[in-house]
């Protein structure tokens, strides 16, 4: 009989159980989607339906993808968070056309909305959004986000483009080393000692060079207190080398 120690078998036995964690643990990385596909922007104008779950959405259009259209394409858009999520969209590229400098003549353009108890009905919207906007952003603590994007025919001076970050976040308050970080909420600018609603994302979307955080007046998650890597220790002094000796004589 040959004697195993229990140093080996539990070696053993760990290998393939971490390999099973890592494949079973859920990973947070960005979805990427398109409005030109067909799951995102129905080519009969019916309103299609995303799930987040708890990771974050980017939905992009970009010039290379908005070729193939010519004529008006309209997109309705469901994005539902996980229960009990509300989601926070900002925009990292907006570049919607429009027809004269006039406000809202839009040849292009994108709204937001909350879903209310009617289906795919709001009174709660944004207003439709076009031109080139800096820090254009949304709001929706209920989870429901609907999009309505319209663009129009192609047309000099060139193709629009867009990116959200859409990302869903939990309103309850997380335990250290529980994988979510705070943002500093809508409070930050109402200049509130405590906080309305707490908006908790997850820990690895910080400091990734995309804006989370998108009521924060400066985002928590790419701000420089929250980036800011520890100085690295100099290396421990070590006394000089001792000088060669003569070898002793033979």
């Amino acid at each position: 009989m040959v004697w195993r120690s229990p140093g080996c078998t539990m070696t053993s036995l760990a290998v393939p159980l971490l390999t099973i964690l890592n494949l079973l643990l859920p990973v947070f990385a960005y979805r990427h989607l398109h409005f030109t596909n067909a799951d995102v922007c129905d080519s009969e104008g019916r309103t299609q339906t995303i799930n987040t779950g708890e990771g974050a959405l980017i939905l992009s259009l970009t010039n290379k993808s908005y070729t193939t259209f010519g004529e008006k394409k309209i997109c309705n858009i469901l994005i539902k968070a996980k229960s009990g999520y509300g989601l926070l969209v900002h925009a990292e590229d907006f570049r919607l056309r429009t027809n004269s400098a006039a406000a809202n003549d839009c040849h292009d353009y994108i709204e937001f909305g909350r879903e209310d108890d009617i289906p795919l009905w709001t009174m709660d919207r944004s207003g439709k959004l076009c031109g080139s906007r800096p820090n254009v952003k949304y709001h929706d603590p209920n989870g429901q986000l609907l999009i309505w994007l319209q663009l129009g025919p192609a047309r000099p001076p060139g193709p629009p483009a867009l990116s959200l970050v859409i990302t869903p976040y939990t309103k309850k308050r997380q335990e250290r080393g529980s994988g979510y970080c705070e943002c500093a909420g809508p409070w930050e600018l109402a200049g509130r000692a405590q906080p309305v609603s707490e908006q908790w994302i997850r820990c690895k979307y910080f400091c990734d060079g995309r804006v989370n955080c998108a009521q924060d007046l400066v985002p928590a998650d790419e701000a420089d207190i929250s980036c800011q890597t520890p100085a690295t220790p100099s290396p421990p002094r070590t006394a000089p080398p001792s000088p060669l000796l003569p070898p002793p004589p033979i």
